[in-house]
């Protein structure tokens, strides 16, 4: 299995100096591919949707630098939701059914 953890595949700096922004940006560019990655392998090993989405939320969270994130369900298949008819919950909607 490939090493995926954050920073691997980026080369090391010439030495030192100031950080260019074309710099910081291949940086920025290879920790984003490595969360990918990361997330991809746990999809292609089967993991459960809920293990997945915790992972793109802990994923996130570490590109963007904070220190919780969160992901969120809407069934929009409900009656329960703001644009359902209270009189008619089967009538038509602008989404998707269960989007």
């Amino acid at each position: 299995m490939p090493d995926t953890r954050p920073g691997v595949g980026r080369t090391a700096d010439a030495g030192p100096g100031p950080d260019t922004p074309d710099r910081a940006r291949l940086g920025q560019l290879a920790d984003e591919q490595a969360a990918l990655r990361r997330v991809a392998t746990l999809v292609a090993s089967g993991a459960q949707p809920a293990e997945v989405f915790g992972a793109v939320a802990d994923e996130l969270g570490r590109l963007i630098g904070v220190e919780a994130t969160f992901v969120s369900r809407v069934d929009l298949s409900s009656a329960d939701w703001p644009g359902a008819s209270a009189a008619d919950p089967s009538s038509e909607r602008a989404e998707p059914e269960g989007t």
